[in-house]
């Protein structure tokens, strides 16, 4: 499927995959320049 902006161009959207762990979880798709923790801990 195809998504388009309401003017008519182009959209892209992406999502990150989690490992679910007791403790939190784990980002497993983090590229060198992503600014978020790799591990999120449940609060």
């Amino acid at each position: 499927w195809t998504v388009t902006t309401k003017d008519g161009g182009d959209s892209a959207q992406w999502e990150h995959t989690l490992l679910v762990t007791e403790d939190g979880c784990e980002v497993l798709t983090l590229r060198p320049d992503d600014t978020i923790d790799r591990f999120i801990k449940h609060s």
